[in-house]
């Protein structure tokens, strides 16, 4: 049987190729970075409880200058985060104000720990959460939508699960709606139809949470430099960017 071996093709990035995403942006910067079209100011509105949004909030004001590389044998699998500035490789800044947020009181999350079905807590905190994005949308000039969950709300779907019992119990009971999907599909109807990036605590916080997650189990938490690399790519490519 005849092998052959297919070398990775490199990406176009600014001023040059790469095969790898991060240093291609490190070295020559996004696709679109000299065009009149590639975002430069990126009004980000968030949505999530006062202590969420000043937590992701602060995590990427911290972001702006860069975040250090994680000590490794091998220093390629974890680069250094350059910051995300308009003297940074992305040529871009986030725009973080008052007026784009919308805090929600943690009460209105923890009243879901009495629901006794799960897919009513997933229903009724994303109507929740939609709401206030809708506000962001027809009241503000916000580019990208955050929703900074709130560990209240994922303490309320993580006990409601851990009830549930084991998968055939799973089997008999029916399908449990994923909080996730059923958001980002909702976000698909607001009037702008502006993108929405999702963030959990251990984002920002970089310490896990304890207790059984839902059925997307969480592998072990990547290091700080990854995560900024990861929420930043994803909010210049959702306020219309072309990284690579």
């Amino acid at each position: 049987m005849p092998i052959a071996f297919l070398e990775e093709p490199e990406l176009e990035f600014g001023s040059g190729r790469h095969i790898d995403i991060r240093f291609g942006l490190l070295n020559h910067g996004p696709l679109d970075y000299a065009s009149s079209l590639a975002p430069r100011d990126i009004r980000l509105g968030i949505v999530g409880t006062n202590q969420t949004i000043e937590g992701v909030a602060s995590w990427l004001d911290k972001c702006r200058t860069g975040t250090p590389a994680k000590p490794s044998r091998q220093p390629y699998l974890f680069p250094r985060f350059p910051g995300f500035a308009a003297d940074s490789p992305f040529h871009a800044t986030l725009v973080m104000e008052p007026r784009l947020q919308r805090a929600i009181s943690p009460r209105e999350f923890d009243k879901f720990r009495a629901y006794s079905s799960p897919n009513q807590i997933v229903v009724e905190a994303v109507q929740l959460l939609f709401a206030e994005l809708e506000y962001l949308t027809e009241n503000t000039a916000a580019d990208v939508l955050l929703v900074s969950v709130p560990g209240v709300l994922l303490d309320a779907m993580n006990a409601e699960t851990a009830l549930k019992g084991d998968e055939d119990d799973d089997e008999v009971r029916g399908p449990t709606l994923d909080f996730h999907h059923l958001l980002k599909a909702k976000c698909m109807g607001l009037s702008k139809a502006l993108p929405a990036q999702i963030v959990l605590p251990e984002t920002y916080t970089g310490k896990g949470r304890r207790g059984k997650r839902r059925r997307e189990r969480l592998g072990r938490l990547q290091d700080e430099a990854t995560r900024a690399w990861n929420i930043h790519n994803a909010i210049y490519y959702k306020a219309n960017g072309v990284p690579w």
